[in-house]
């Protein structure tokens, strides 16, 4: 107990003198019996031996005819009153070297989950919240404001009041009219940009155009039709399906800059 050592390295430097006073001061156990009795991870008492190595209080041997077998022999003075107590007490202190006790393990990690829409972690939300809930963005303002003041705009309108619950609302919205997932790779910060009354990603327009044009709803409609149809009827046009697709195209765009000036959403 005088040793300037850690209390793990005082403990594991016992139960090695504990064992060679058995055997002619040589310890043959292997990490895991050594770390089964002591209730240690096997990975640290494989580094608590090797500092007890460094500091001279203990010498590792190999025995080449015991197919390579690692003995630990601890320095001769820490053994001096092992015999005399290992006699008296032996037969009321049975070995635990195969004691049944698992090694301790490390709690599997849960998997990461992200908010499809933002990309922010969501893993601390329940399973079935899909999206980042008011709490979670409001500790993405104070801990990360510079990536939420990217969220306000990429999906608020402008004039509306930051507020990480109204943002929220805005997300769920946005899913229910047309989800857009992103990348694994990509990141809150990464940018995307939607439109945020149709949610139509816009992130090739200049960012003077904050809303989907109808050049863009031409592509749409070129790369995804079904997602396109249902802009149509979102906004009312499904009983104008005879017009042209340049046509529908232009006046979704109108209805949207027309929900712009009023400022509220097409649910």
């Amino acid at each position: 107990m005088s040793l300037t050592r850690t209390p793990a390295e005082k403990i594991l430097l016992a139960r090695i003198c504990q064992r060679a006073s058995l055997t002619a001061g040589v310890c043959s156990d292997t990490n895991n019996e050594l770390a089964r009795a002591t209730a240690m991870h096997l990975k640290t008492v494989s580094d608590l031996i090797g500092r007890l190595v460094e500091a001279g209080l203990v010498v590792t041997t190999v025995d080449k005819e015991q197919a390579n077998k690692r003995n630990l022999m601890p320095r001769q003075d820490l053994l001096a009153d092992y015999p005399s107590i290992t006699d008296r007490v032996s037969a009321y202190y049975p070995s635990i070297t195969d004691s049944p006790v698992p090694d301790r393990e490390r709690k599997p990690k849960r998997k990461q989950r992200l908010c499809p829409m933002t990309s922010v972690d969501i893993t601390h939300q329940r399973p079935n919240c899909r999206y980042a809930s008011g709490l979670t963005l409001e500790k993405l303002q104070r801990n990360q404001p510079e990536v939420f003041g990217l969220l306000v705009e990429r999906f608020l309108l402008p004039g509306e009041r930051p507020h990480p619950s109204i943002l929220a609302e805005r997300i769920r919205k946005l899913a229910r009219i047309a989800p857009v997932v992103l990348s694994e790779t990509s990141s809150a910060a990464d940018p995307v940009r939607l439109c945020p009354i149709s949610g139509v990603d816009i992130s090739h327009q200049p960012k003077h155009f904050p809303y989907v044009t109808a050049k863009t709803l031409k592509q749409l409609f070129i790369s995804n039709r079904i997602k396109f149809d249902k802009l149509v009827d979102l906004f009312g046009l499904s009983d104008q399906s005879e017009v042209s697709m340049t046509t529908q195209c232009r006046l979704v765009s109108i209805r949207v800059r027309g929900h712009i000036l009023r400022n509220t959403l097409p649910i």
